[in-house]
């Protein structure tokens, strides 16, 4: 890498992020409102309106108090998706929210969620090491961002999952370059956001790091201390039997990639008439123990797997098979979950070589259906191919990832002498 190149791959960044903010300045952000409207409630003394998502209809709002909310605007039936993330982020944002319109708050976080996306793909370079310059890896990486759903379904919600993409990349990349306790920080950090990242703590501790999954989990513990602390018991209860009652059961649709979720394409009429009446749908139980049984199974190959090659290979392959597998097992597992895979799909030709270029064309064209042209299809009709197509993609890329064959990267002296100083930097903060 040349001081040039990392000018120009920082530049693209910039420019990738400024268009981002001026396609999305004033858009509706379905996700985002939900953290507006929830933090307003919480201002106003209504605790009791924060937490609204019900089985039967989401990710739809069937609360009168919201639904009155977006009546008569443009982005109306839909102008926000439930607020289901800890009640402390409500409380953070309620100074914000309370302060500025809906579209104010929006745009404000745009210059947060954007940028923050931006500079994932110079995480992943740092990360990851690719045998070709941070430009060419950052233009590679903005074309994909650009043209999958699993890029621009996160940037047309200005979703809080791009922030946390970011936090959970550069947390290993820290963890990497030395920085054990500020890795174990930011990792914690995006636990405390959407809790599943807590588990890819599991990579540090197959590695023998027992300070970075520390800090994390004192991290995370101290956000939801603060979040009883602020809130309450009540509406830390509610939050938690929300997300319990979510994950109770299936939802199939265009931009849920998980696994078990599919499997409710098999008899979607079947499945809706059982949510509607308030049954339990048969298969679902069949369909969610797949899924806790891929997450142990996935587990244990990456375990198995860990020893047969180097710490680049690992984080090459491996990593990303664990940030894909964290995002598989449930029943969401919403396509901006799996940005970090998409990326690492780039490294397949480095550690397959020859057939790798064809794994990883097949995989992404899997993915490359963008937001902005799947807008114009009639999605009632292609929900169920586009669900089944995220979850072959999602699955093909865990597994792609995690069963690569190692191979011994190619390095530049001027990489070795990193991974030396990187070396000694732990060895320092051990």
């Amino acid at each position: 890498m040349t001081r040039r190149d990392l000018i120009l791959a920082v530049m693209l960044a910039l420019a990738f992020a400024t268009a981002l903010i001026v396609w999305q300045w004033d858009n509706t952000h379905r996700d985002l409102n939900a953290v507006y409207i929830a933090a307003n409630f919480l201002a106003q003394g209504r605790p009791d309106l924060v937490y609204v998502a019900t089985v039967d209809v989401f990710p739809d709002i069937a609360s009168p108090e919201w639904q009155a909310l977006q009546e008569g605007r443009a982005c109306a039936p839909i102008c926000a998706y439930p607020f289901v993330y800890p009640p402390v982020w409500a409380w953070l944002a309620s100074p914000l929210a309370t302060a500025t319109t809906e579209q104010g708050f929006s745009n404000a976080l745009l210059f947060i969620n954007m940028p923050m996306l931006a500079l994932v793909p110079l995480l992943a370079w740092r990360l990851w090491r690719p045998e070709m310059g941070a430009a060419k890896w950052t233009f590679r990486s903005i074309f994909l961002l650009f043209f999958t759903t699993v890029g621009t379904i996160g940037i047309a919600n200005n979703q809080p999952q791009l922030a946390v993409t970011f936090l959970m990349l550069a947390a290993f990349e820290r963890e990497v370059a030395g920085f054990r306790r500020l890795g174990g920080v930011l990792l914690g950090l995006a636990a405390a956001l959407k809790i599943y990242p807590i588990l890819l703590a599991l990579f540090w501790l197959r590695g023998g790091n027992r300070t970075s999954p520390a800090f994390a989990a004192g991290t995370a513990a101290g956000f939801a201390v603060l979040s009883f602390a602020v809130a309450g018991v009540d509406l830390n209860l509610a939050f938690l039997e929300t997300a319990a009652g979510l994950s109770s059961t299936l939802h199939p649709g265009s931009w849920n990639y998980s696994l078990p979720s599919a499997f409710g394409w098999l008899d979607i009429d079947a499945l809706r008439a059982a949510r509607a009446a308030g049954e339990a749908w048969g298969p679902a139980v069949l369909a969610k123990g797949l899924g806790f049984a891929v997450l142990l199974g996935g587990l244990w190959l990456i375990h198995a797997r860990r020893s047969l090659g180097d710490d680049l290979w690992r984080r090459r392959t491996l990593l990303p098979a664990l940030f894909a597998l964290a995002c598989l097992f449930g029943p969401i597992g919403w396509a901006h979950y799996f940005i970090v895979p998409l990326l690492a799909l780039q490294t397949l030709p480095l550690v397959y070589g020859p057939r790798g270029q064809a794994m990883m064309l097949g995989l992404m064209l899997l993915a490359f259906w963008p937001l902005h042209v799947l807008a114009r299809l009639d999605l009632n009709e292609d929900a169920d191919k586009l669900g089944i197509m995220g979850a072959v993609f999602a699955v093909g890329t865990a597994v792609a990832l995690a069963l690569a064959p190692y191979r011994r990267a190619a390095t530049s002296t001027s990489y070795r002498r990193l991974i030396r100083s990187s070396e000694l930097s732990r060895a320092a903060a051990s």
